[in-house]
Parts: structure tokens; sequence; C-alpha cells
């Protein structure tokens, strides 16, 4: 009785001060475990790979295929590579709404002062008006490193809503030393609406 009347209370409040109780409402646009293998993405210079992980995480987060750099053992020396999405038109939006891409990777580049390995997620777009692409743009931190486990990524792509676009995931070595590389998995680009709105 007592914590039926405190949740009435708490939700009248919320009414008052405005904000929803609700939790948020997210439409997933595209998704991708690449469990179909490649689906439309391709990779550049040949590093990425579409599989079971033999190296690395050793299995993939979901399912049992994910894409990385060299799934059967450590990358190659000096030879950046992206893997490339296709092309995603990306809906246009209201105010209180947001599109993020999400997704789950695995990654060991070494830490030392002598390598330099490291990954980046970018994005282009493209315009109707001239026909072309533009460059790489490297949205986020940079992936540098050890996770040890596999960690959920989220990134925002708002300013981008009514665009279309392609992401990558581009992978940059030096030509010193090799480690396990960058493994990805459940990419999720949705549509969102704020967390709390006024009624």
């Amino acid at each position: 009785m007592i914590i039926n009347q405190t949740a009435k209370r708490l939700t009248a409040l919320f009414f008052v001060l405005g904000i929803s109780i609700f939790p948020a409402h997210a439409e997933s646009l595209i998704h991708e475990g690449f469990e179909t293998g490649w689906n439309g993405w391709s990779a550049d210079c040949g590093v990425w790979e579409i599989g079971q992980p033999k190296s690395g995480p050793g299995l993939s987060h979901d399912g049992s295929q994910c894409a990385g750099t060299t799934l059967g053992g450590s990358y190659p020396n000096d030879t950046d590579s992206r893997l490339i999405s296709p092309a995603i038109t990306l809906p246009l939006i209201s105010d209180n709404e947001e599109i993020y891409l999400e997704f789950w990777h695995w990654f060991s580049y070494l830490n030392n002062p002598f390598s330099d390995d490291k990954g980046y997620v970018q994005i282009k777009e493209y315009s109707g008006e001239t026909g072309k692409w533009s460059d790489w743009t490297i949205i986020g931190s940079t992936i540098k490193n050890t996770s040890s486990v596999w960690t959920l990524r989220k990134d925002d792509l708002t300013k981008y809503s009514g665009k279309k676009i392609k992401i990558a995931f581009y992978h940059m070595v030096d030509d010193v030393y090799t480690s396990d590389g960058w493994y990805i998995d459940n990419v999720d680009i949705s549509r969102s609406s704020a967390s709390s709105r006024s009624f």
C-alpha cells in the first residue's frame, strides 16, 4: 500500500514537472550482425574478414560470426584498411529525436612508444548537387590499447539526419609491431526519441 501511494505521488510530481516517466523509444534503421556474410559491406586493402574468429576474442559477441582484422591471427604490418558499410539514407527527424550508431567491439593494439596502431570510426556523406561523396571524417574517440572484453560504443549521428552516408571502421597501422586487432559485431543505426519530454 505504501509503495503504491509513493508511486502515485512520484507520477504526479513528474506530471507537474513535465517529465515523461516512460522509457525512450528506439527504432532500428539498420542492423548488421554479419551472420549472413558481407551483405553489402566491403573492405579496402584486404585486411578485414567476416566469419568465426579464431584469434582475438575467440568468439563473436552474438551469434557465430563477426567482422575482424584477420580472424585467424595478427593483422599484417603497414596495411591500413577500412570496413565500409553500404550506403544508408538517414531519415529526417524532429527536434526531440536523435540518430545514433551503436556497435560492439573487441580490440587489441600494442601500447608502447614504438607503435602507433589504432582504429577510427569514420563517416562520409553523398552530395546530390555534385554527385560525389565527401572525404572520410572521424567521429568519436580513437580506438587504442586493448579492451580485453567486448564493449559497447555509441556515436551520435544526429547532425547527418536526412543525408545519405556510409560508415567505416578504419584500421590504421605502422610497420613495426602487430597484434590481434579490431573486431566488430552487432552494428546498429537507430532513431530514438528524447529520454525526457514535456507532456
